[in-house]
C-alpha cells in the first residue's frame, strides 16, 4: 500500500501541533493558508482541527467545522481532532457518507501542545462506524499517528482507579465519624 498523503484543515494549537509530525502535509487555513484547501483534497486523510468555542447558551460552535466539512471533496479519512460533544462524528457521518469519519481526541496544552502531540501518554482513535471499512481505516491512522510510550494506559488506570476508591473510602470513613451525610450531585 502506498503512503497516504496528509491533509491539515485548521492551523491553530492543535493544527500545528499535527504538522509537526506531518511536516509534509497540504495545510488549509482560512487565514494563512488560504489556497490550500485544492491541496488538501488531493490527500487521502484530512486531520480536522477547526475552533469549536464553547458557548454556555448553545454549547460548542460546529459552523467551522461544518463549512470545512463540506468544502473536503472526494472520499477522505476524516480525522476530526477539534473538542466537539459526543455523537457528532455519527453525524458527521450521516450527513457525510462518503467519508469514514474517525474521532482522535487531542491532549494537549496550550504551551507545549506541539511537544505533547509528538510525545502523547496515549493514543485513542474513535469511529463513527463499526464497520470494517472504519477498523481499517482507524488501524491505518494509529500507525501513523505518533508512538505512545511502551507502558500503556490500561496498565497504570488500575493504580490510578485503586487510589482514588480508597481516598473515597477513607472520606466515606470520616464523614461517617462525624455524622455527614453524602450524597451524589
Amino acid at each position: 500500500m502506498k503512503k497516504p498523503k496528509i491533509g491539515i484543515v485548521g492551523y491553530g494549537m492543535v493544527g500545528r501541533a499535527v504538522h509537526a509530525w506531518f511536516t509534509r502535509a497540504a495545510i488549509y487555513s482560512l487565514h494563512q493558508y488560504a489556497d490550500g484547501m485544492k491541496d488538501v483534497n488531493k490527500t487521502d486523510i484530512v486531520f480536522l482541527t477547526v475552533p469549536t468555542p464553547f458557548h454556555p447558551r448553545i454549547g460548542y460552535s460546529l459552523h467551522a467545522l461544518m463549512d470545512a466539512a463540506k468544502r473536503i471533496t472526494g472520499r477522505k479519512i476524516i480525522v476530526l481532532k477539534s473538542t466537539v460533544l459526543p455523537g457528532t462524528t455519527i453525524d458527521l457521518q450521516r450527513k457525510y457518507p462518503r467519508h469514514t469519519w474517525l474521532f482522535n481526541p487531542e491532549f494537549l496544552r496550550d504551551k507545549t501542545a506541539v511537544q505533547d502531540f509528538l510525545k502523547p501518554d496515549r493514543q485513542i482513535i474513535g469511529c463513527a462506524r463499526n464497520t470494517a471499512r472504519h477498523r481499517r481505516a482507524a488501524r491505518l491512522v494509529m500507525k501513523l499517528l505518533p508512538p505512545r510510550p511502551r507502558q500503556s494506559l490500561s496498565s497504570s488506570a488500575p493504580t490510578v482507579f485503586s487510589q482514588r476508591r480508597s481516598s473515597l473510602r477513607t472520606w466515606c470513613t470520616i464523614c461517617a465519624s462525624a455524622s455527614t451525610r453524602i450524597t451524589r450531585r
